[in-house]
């Protein structure tokens, strides 16, 4: 094993590492609440979810559930949740305009989308993707700002939205970002 492999595999300890670790952060706020992990919001996966109340008379009949348990839940498909309903929405089709094979986008729209975007910032690795908690505690100890900012993620992506554009300013200055010897590049 090459000295990048070892290092790639010991990132990659970290990073599950910081999610087992964060998850157990999460549990520790919110005892009293039923626990469902879902590793991908929207997709049919299955879903695991731990029994908090084993009251005998629901499981008269069925195997014994001791608390702490888990269950895997009924696999159901992200559109099947929005089903009942669906037909009293009445939607307008507004044809794209298209320019040499290439929807144009109207100004108005483009506007608005400007006026949401411009507090944010968006960050990517350039290399793997690292985990969401240890971005966020990384940057929470590199940039110094005055005042609070949320952190938005999805598959490929950082969303960084600051309620100071002064802080905006600063970290967009500061360039990219390592963390965990992967660069972070932040853009507007």
């Amino acid at each position: 094993m090459t000295e990048g492999e070892t290092i790639d595999l010991v990132m990659e300890k970290q990073n599950e590492l910081a999610l087992v670790i964060h998850e157990k952060e999460m549990e520790k706020e919110t005892p009293s609440s039923p626990k469902v992990t879902d590793p991908s919001v929207g997709s049919v996966e299955e879903v695991v979810v731990i029994l908090e109340d084993t009251n005998e008379k629901r499981y008269e009949g069925k195997e014994r559930a001791q608390k702490g348990s888990t269950t895997t839940a009924k696999k159901v498909a992200w559109n099947d949740l929005f089903k009942q309903g669906g037909e009293t929405c009445e939607l307008t089709l507004y044809e794209p305009e298209i320019v040499n094979g290439v929807a144009i986008c109207p100004k108005d729209i483009l506007r608005k989308g400007e006026e949401v975007w411009k507090e944010y910032l968006v960050g990517f690795f350039m290399d793997r993707r690292i985990a969401y908690p240890v971005v966020k505690q990384a940057l929470a100890r590199q940039w110094k700002t005055k005042g609070p900012y949320d952190i938005s993620t999805d598959e490929n992506y950082f969303y960084f939205k600051f309620e100071n554009s002064e802080d905006r300013k600063l970290v967009l200055e500061q360039g990219p970002v390592f963390i965990a010897r992967r660069v972070l590049v932040i853009k507007p």
